[in-house]
């Protein structure tokens, strides 16, 4: 007589996830991993935060880190845009969100989907040539 079929295992229920520190978000990558958002720097982090999120001093070592406009001399304010994942903003100009400039939909990616996606910071994307960066957005269907 052959042998009755195993059930297959089931996992235990995961268990809700605790509530996050003032100043956090938590955010999936593409492939459904957690990672964690400081919306007060924009910086992202694997590690689930234990604390609420500051925003950053300035340092002293870092000489004219707000003037990130590259070559063309323009600087931007980068934590002034907000963040949107990849999926509301790939999506026709009509539908996006009424606060992102249809021009600049890259610029409202964290920086780990922005690396995820442009294998750069945005700081380093800003300093490319207009054709290089208008080419890019095509690429990741964000123009």
């Amino acid at each position: 007589s052959a042998a009755p079929m195993p059930s297959p295992v089931q996992p235990p229920p995961a268990p809700a996830p605790a509530s996050l520190p003032a100043g956090w978000d938590r955010l999936l990558t593409p492939e459904g991993e957690e990672y964690f958002h400081n919306t007060h720097t924009g910086t992202t982090q694997w590690e689930r935060p234990t604390e609420p999120a500051r925003p950053l001093k300035p340092s002293r070592r870092q000489p004219g880190a707000a003037a990130a406009g590259g070559a063309s001399g323009s600087s931007r304010d980068l934590s002034s845009y907000p963040i949107y994942d990849y999926d509301e903003l790939a999506v026709p100009r009509e539908r996006l969100p009424a606060d992102v400039n249809p021009n600049e939909r890259e610029l409202h990616l964290d920086e780990f989907q922005f690396n995820y996606y442009f294998y750069c910071t945005k700081e380093e994307f800003l300093k490319k040539p207009k054709w290089r960066r208008i080419q890019n957005k095509k690429d990741v269907h964000l123009f």
